[in-house]
């Protein structure tokens, strides 16, 4: 099962890049509509560019990247609570993902599809781990969900989805300052922060990487409003 729920994930992730920076996509709709982080398309100011190149996978059979096909992107908004970005990708058909509207529960099996080694290994990266722990988020009107299993730097933005389904829950991301300040308390007092991540069901997504980077995945749907 959750082989061929990979496959079809595969197909649904892309690579963003800009001149500043890579991470990872994935597709909204099935017109070159994508989501990203925000942090994904900032320059060194912080500020979102307006363009870069998004790098489609094109696969064979057994899932095995042949090639990509290269497309230019546009900025359509951001919003910068929520760390998310709406591009729009020019002259391409995309396949959808498809968004979990509930609460997911601790224990449930999850995966994440990305490109967490960009640019330097140019493919797809494939993470199991479970939810294991809730942590509630009233700024983002959600819950983050700690997770078992992490990415590098360049997979934020990938789909965290559950692994029976293949339904998105939340996005990787470093940006969200409660889960900054949580992780400097820790370490104050000696405890290491590693395979933490977080995501709040329809609301919002989120995680946290290892052991210094911070992703979260904020809720799908409360960032689709922000944007909208």
């Amino acid at each position: 099962m959750f082989p061929t729920i990979v496959k079809e994930m595969l197909q649904r992730t892309i690579l963003i890049e800009t001149k500043f920076n890579v991470g990872t996509g994935f597709c909204l709709d099935e017109n070159g509509l994508a989501g990203t982080c925000r942090h994904v398309i900032e320059d060194r100011n912080k500020q979102p560019v307006s363009e870069g190149i998004a790098h489609i996978p094109l696969f064979e059979k057994s899932s095995r990247i042949l090639s990509y096909q290269q497309c230019n992107w546009s900025i359509v908004r951001t919003d910068l609570l929520t760390d998310f970005a709406l591009i729009q990708i020019e002259d391409i058909e995309t396949k959808p993902i498809q968004m979990y509207e509930g609460i997911a529960d601790i224990g449930e099996d999850i995966g994440m599809t990305g490109f967490p080694f960009a640019p330097d290994l140019k493919h797809t990266t494939t993470t199991k781990g479970i939810i294991s722990g809730y942590h509630p988020q009233p700024d983002i009107e959600g819950l983050l969900y700690q997770i078992s299993e992490w990415l590098y730097e360049a997979g934020s933005g990938s789909p965290c989805y559950l692994a029976n389904t293949g339904e998105v829950i939340g996005y990787m991301t470093e940006a969200y300052d409660p889960i900054k300040k949580l992780k400097r308390e820790l370490e104050k007092k000696g405890i290491p922060v590693m395979d933490f991540a977080v995501f709040s069901g329809r609301k919002s997504f989120s995680a946290l990487e290892r052991p210094t980077n911070i992703c979260w995945a904020m809720p799908i749907i409360r960032a689709w409003d922000a944007v909208r």
